[in-house]
Order: C-alpha cells, then sequence, then structure tokens
C-alpha cells in the first residue's frame, strides 16, 4: 500500500487526533486572517486619512494677535502678527523642488456697497443664525492653482474660476461664497460695488463712506468643503466672508486706499497692517518631501516665533486610533503564528510518540523511513487545507 493511502485511512480511522488537529488549526487560522484582515484595514484607512490631508505646509506666526497691541483700546482692531519674511527667503520657499503650489496672497477688507453706512442682518446657514456684515476679505490669488482650492478647502460650484489672464492683469473680478450672492440674489456676471470706510480716531465712530466705488465682476461661487461653521474662537468662520481676487488688484486696491488716507485728517491708516496680513501656503508634490521641506523651512527662516505646519501634524493626531488598532493586530497575528506553530509541533511529536511501534513495523517490511514521515506529513497537510 501506498504511503499516500495509508496517510487517508489512518485520517478515517483515527477520527479524534484529527479532529483536535483540525480545531487547533481552524482557531488559529482563523485568528491570524482576522488579525490580517484587520490590520490591512487599519493601513487602507490610514492611507486614505494621508491622502485627504495631502502634501500642504502652513508658515504662520505663532502669536495670534501681536503682543505689541495687548493692552490697548479695545475699538481698535489687533495688528495681525508679521512674519516680515525678505524677499530672499520668500523666493528659496517657492522654488524649493518639491514645491507644486506655493500661494501668498496678502488678506485685504472689502465693503460692499449698498448706499448706508452700516449693514447687519441675519441670515442662516444650516439652521444656524448668524449675524451678516458687509465686510468682505479680499484674498489675492498669484495663480489659478491657489492653495485653498487646490487643498480642496474650497470647491467651484457655480461659475468658473479665474484664469490665469485675469490674475496677471490684476482684472477686477472675483469668486464669492455661495451664500453670499444666494443672501444678496447676486448671479454669476453680476457687477458687485464695493467702497471704503473710513473710521475717525476723535469719537470712535466710523464715518461715511469715502472714495469712488469700484465695481468686481463675480465669474463664479464656491462653497466651503467641510460641516463646521464656526472656528475655534467661536466667529464665523472667515472663509463665509472671502472673496477670491487676483493679488494685483489687491495691490491696486491697497495703493488707492493709502492715498485716500494720506489725504484724510484725523484718521488713523490702517491699510498698512491689513496689507502685511500674510501667510505663506504651500502644496508639496508628495508627502514624502513633508519632513524634508518642513526642515528646511525651519532653518531657512530660523525665527522660534514662527511656526511652519505640515498635514503629517494633523496625520499624526487624526489617524493614531486607526494606527494603534493595526499594530494590535499586527502583535495577535504573530502571537497566533507562534502559538499555532507551537500547536502544530506538539501534535506532530505526539503522533510520532504513538506511532513509533507502526513505523517499526513499516520499516521492517523494507519501508523507506522518509516515506513513514511523509505519511504523517501528509496527514497533516490533508486535515489543514480540508
Amino acid at each position: 500500500m501506498r504511503f499516500y493511502q495509508r496517510a487517508w485511512l489512518s485520517i478515517v480511522r483515527g477520527r479524534s487526533k484529527t479532529l483536535i488537529l483540525f480545531l487547533i488549526l481552524f482557531v488559529m487560522g482563523n485568528v491570524m486572517a482576522g488579525s490580517l484582515a484587520i490590520r490591512q484595514t487599519g493601513e487602507k484607512v490610514a492611507r486614505e486619512i494621508k491622502q485627504k490631508l495631502g502634501t500642504t505646509v502652513s508658515i504662520r506666526p505663532t502669536f495670534e494677535i501681536d503682543p505689541d497691541f495687548v493692552g490697548k483700546d479695545p475699538f481698535d482692531k489687533p495688528n495681525p502678527v508679521r512674519l516680515n519674511l525678505s524677499e530672499d527667503v520668500l523666493h528659496q520657499l517657492k522654488t524649493h523642488s518639491a514645491v507644486e503650489v506655493f500661494d501668498m496672497g496678502h488678506q485685504y477688507p472689502f465693503i460692499y456697497y449698498r448706499g448706508t453706512n452700516t449693514n447687519l442682518q441675519v441670515f442662516r446657514i444650516d439652521d444656524v443664525y448668524v449675524i451678516y456684515t458687509d465686510d468682505l476679505y479680499g484674498r489675492g490669488v498669484m495663480s489659478e492653482r491657489y492653495f485653498d482650492l487646490e487643498s480642496k478647502k474650497i470647491s467651484i460650484s457655480e461659475g468658473r474660476n479665474l484664469t490665469q489672464k485675469e490674475i496677471d492683469e490684476g482684472a477686477a473680478v472675483g469668486l464669492i461664497p455661495e451664500f453670499v450672492a444666494k443672501f444678496n440674489m447676486i448671479q454669476v456676471g453680476d457687477k458687485i460695488p464695493f467702497r471704503h470706510q473710513i473710521g475717525d480716531k476723535r469719537n470712535h465712530q466710523y464715518a461715511s463712506f469715502v472714495g469712488e466705488s469700484y465695481e468686481i465682476e463675480v465669474v463664479g461661487f464656491f462653497k466651503l468643503n467641510t460641516d463646521e461653521i464656526y472656528n475655534e474662537s467661536g466667529n464665523l468662520k472667515e472663509e463665509y466672508f472671502t472673496i477670491y481676487v487676483p493679488e494685483k488688484f489687491v495691490n491696486k486696491r491697497y495703493l488707492m486706499d493709502k492715498q485716500m488716507y494720506a489725504d484724510a485728517q484725523y484718521y488713523e491708516d490702517p491699510t498698512d497692517r491689513w496689507f502685511q496680513s500674510y501667510y505663506p501656503k504651500v502644496i508639496l508634490s508628495s508627502d514624502e518631501f513633508l519632513d524634508d521641506y518642513k526642515q528646511f523651512a525651519i532653518n531657512l527662516i530660523n525665527n522660534k516665533d514662527v511656526q511652519i505646519i505640515t498635514s503629517n501634524d494633523a496625520y499624526e493626531s487624526v489617524a493614531a486610533p486607526v494606527l494603534i488598532i493595526s499594530l494590535i493586530a499586527e502583535y495577535i497575528l504573530f502571537l497566533a503564528f507562534g502559538a499555532t506553530i507551537l500547536s502544530v509541533s506538539l501534535v506532530i511529536l505526539l503522533f510520532l510518540r504513538d506511532r513509533v511501534y507502526e513505523v517499526g513495523v513499516y520499516g521492517a517490511l523494507g519501508e523507506k523511513k522518509v516515506f513513514s514521515i511523509l505519511q504523517i506529513v501528509m496527514e497533516i497537510l490533508i486535515i489543514t487545507f480540508a
């Protein structure tokens, strides 16, 4: 009788031992399979989280408010902390080989003009009522691939994006929040008026609108890709009042307003502090360069009051629970594998001890030892893959 025929008969006749070995392999096999599945799922979720976070780098001051402003008149708005980065530093940050998008447009206030001095109204966003003012923030963009759009912080809901030609020419065109458009019944292609307003330092009141009104053509609407309405300070997110315009147009308005303040008596000129509130934002070509670029920026700027924040910083906190579960599953996998090897080894030794006489008989009949061992191994393999 062939050794493989004897192996099959041994399995059929010794059902109790076969069942024990089968149960051991079945339980351990399922534990390993489950651990492997959890580990792979965890790694997949972590990769998806990393992909959604993107490859972004933000360079901004460590202070939210200029420390020199603390304790001053509460009527005055705090000066935004200035980075004061040199042209050479900015050029090196922008021309780094890993940089795909570099955005450093200035932010500047625009006031939607309705013919009155003050416009405070109540409107609703997702069943939350908030106060609406006509103060909008013009955010300059230097390329049609600007940070907020490329990082999917916003998406165009209607109309189109600013073209590179419009950006290069500093055209009076803009992309506005869809809720502002809906609230004011603005359509794509409309030209909306803006005008400047000056505060009187003598009586802490706003003067009438001054200067000639100017228009911005609406080329599209955008929406925020988030369910959050308020920021960490409890205020409505700034993006709800942001209008994206060419950076050259922001520069133009800054120079015109500065001239207006030069001619106005008794008024403080806030244009410089408004205009200098810029924070470079970068998108890299791959997440592999995030740590290297961060270290490069830290060494280049060399200022403890400037922080470089990457998407990896958020990834470590967001993906931590998933990574911990994956790590635990990996430990369980190794433990189950070791336990399986140990259990199977003990069962094989038990089989050999009980079958020493059988192997001796086969040897006396002229059977080679290798075939006797192959018979036992085949029994285990049949049970394993059954």
